[in-house]
């Protein structure tokens, strides 16, 4: 007996059935894919959207870095190096470093291979009476920051005074008529006035700057600094253990001091900005996960329900086929058709509806995909087709059709032909 002349009968003499399995297999096919291609699109457009997001707001952060380590920069040097024998009562009373030590020593520790501290500038002090002026002021010799070795140029904290000028303080020039660009007599020496500083409400106000050199020479302190400036690294904010045992231990014959608050302020500004950095990116992340696994839970819900539909609707076909045809089925085993033979009829069926069903499925659920909603600047419909779930669909669909139809199909294949005909 031809299997296959049963089979194609099968299907010509009952498309009623067919047709139904055909339209559960269609429905079933193209709900899959859609809802797979979609949340395939939503993943590719979440990961574009956090992409994009995560640029922009690395953008943002870094000109607000910049801008903080500006400011931050602008509050000027944190660490100061002193002579051992300074005494630390005296400088905080008077302002300013009496002792002095090598200029030598910025030179070592420049060399040093510090990683604790950068912008090394070495200062003199001197508080003087300015006999031209009649007034006390602080006298701060200073030069070119010394750079360390081995590291990139850093724009410098305080600009060096050029050779023969001189930088005043707000209460040095407040009354006078002085621009810059002037001449005048400071100690009995001509300087030309390089900059006037604006009020700040500190010492800085009875301050004059000069060449560090000419400093020197005025004070008789050849080759001799009052102190060395110095701006903690990143490494060490907030740390001066760790900067006074490196510089300590570099230059023995030292002391080092901190300005706790600019220290601490810059810590907080820089250390505040890279935690903001972070909460901003996690947020946005735990955003679109959120929209991400929303889309998941609806897919996961929705394709075991449709898929279970599916395959409950065509064993019911099936079993109601068999029912109905026992009589059909008696008689073909009757005349020969073997067990696996009438198995192999209506498992190859509900095989064939499964491969037939599916591909206008898929083409169902490409063409909703071409016409659903897309935000200006997502990606396009076709990011959410990707071959591999597709061929996965392509296999399982005739393969779960077969499952469905299993039961139905072993019943029918063991009726005994003796026992349904002796009933009709």
């Amino acid at each position: 007996m031809n299997l296959g002349r049963l089979f194609r009968s099968e299907l010509q003499f009952r498309w009623g059935h067919s047709l139904l399995g055909l339209l559960a297999v269609f429905l079933t096919v193209s709900v899959v894919a859609a809802v797979q291609m979609r949340l395939n699109w939503q993943r590719a457009d979440t990961l574009r959207v956090l992409e994009n997001n995560r640029q922009e707001v690395e953008d943002l952060f870094d000109t607000l870095e910049d801008e903080m380590r500006k400011i931050t920069k602008a509050m000027g040097f944190n660490v100061m190096v002193l002579p051992a024998e300074q005494n630390l009562a005296d400088f905080y009373a008077n302002d300013f470093a009496a002792n002095t030590m090598p200029e030598d020593y910025v030179y070592t520790l420049a060399n040093a291979g510090i990683i604790t501290v950068q912008h090394l500038l070495p200062i003199l002090q001197q508080k003087v009476f300015w006999e031209e002026e009649s007034s006390t002021t602080l006298v701060i010799g200073v030069r070119s920051e010394v750079p360390l070795a081995d590291s990139m140029p850093k724009s410098p904290l305080l600009q060096p005074v050029p050779s023969g000028c001189i930088v005043l303080g707000y209460e040095l020039h407040a009354n006078k008529d002085w621009k810059e660009g002037d001449q005048l007599v400071f100690q009995g020496q001509t300087f030309t006035i390089h900059e006037l500083k604006p009020q700040r409400g500190n010492k800085d106000d009875i301050t004059v700057w000069i060449p560090l050199e000419t400093a020197q020479t005025l004070f008789n302190k050849e080759k001799q600094i009052s102190a060395i400036l110095a701006l903690q690294c990143k490494c060490a904010w907030a740390d001066i253990a760790k900067v006074r045992e490196e510089l300590v231990r570099i230059l023995p014959g030292t002391q080092v001091i901190e300005f706790s608050s600019r220290a601490l302020a810059r810590a907080e500004a820089r250390n505040q900005t890279a935690e903001t950095r972070k909460q901003v990116l996690d947020q946005e992340n735990r955003n679109r996960q959120s929209i991400l696994l929303r889309e998941e839970r609806f897919a996961s819900t929705l394709v075991p329900l449709v898929s279970l539909g599916s395959m409950g609707l065509l064993a019911t076909l099936t079993f109601f086929n068999v029912r109905d045809r026992k009589s059909e089925i008696g008689i073909l085993r009757a005349i020969g058709l073997s067990r696996s033979h009438v198995l192999i009829l209506f498992l190859g069926k509900a095989a064939c509806l499964g491969l037939v069903g599916m591909l206008p499925g898929l083409v169902a659920a490409i063409t909703v995909m071409t016409q659903m909603s897309i935000p200006e600047g997502a990606l396009p419909w076709h990011a959410g087709l990707q071959a591999y779930p597709l061929l996965i669909i392509a296999f399982l669909t005739p393969a779960l059709q077969c499952i469905a139809a299993w039961a139905p199909a072993v019943w029918a294949a063991n009726q005994d032909p003796a026992n349904i005909l002796h009933e009709d």
